[in-house]
């Protein structure tokens, strides 16, 4: 994405992180309170219920081991 390498380049010390949805962002879905994540590229099934990328974000803000980069979640 054009938009995270220019982050990249200009952000210098600022803490960040780029959440990538899958295509298919799902509310009519019903939460499981599971998900798949990987740093880059979507994984699974590329769906997910507005709950379920809720509880990713959140998990992410409480403990985040991902910084600096462009992180995708789905189911």
């Amino acid at each position: 994405m054009a938009e995270f390498e220019l982050l990249q380049a200009t952000a210098g010390e600022l803490d960040r992180l780029m959440v990538v949805q899958p295509m298919d962002l799902a509310p009519e879905a019903e939460s499981t309170g599971r998900y798949r994540s990987a740093v880059g590229a979507v994984v699974g099934q590329g769906r997910i219920s507005h709950a379920d990328l809720a509880v990713a974000v959140l998990d992410e803000i409480e403990a985040p081991p991902h910084r600096g980069v462009q992180w995708a979640v789905s189911h």
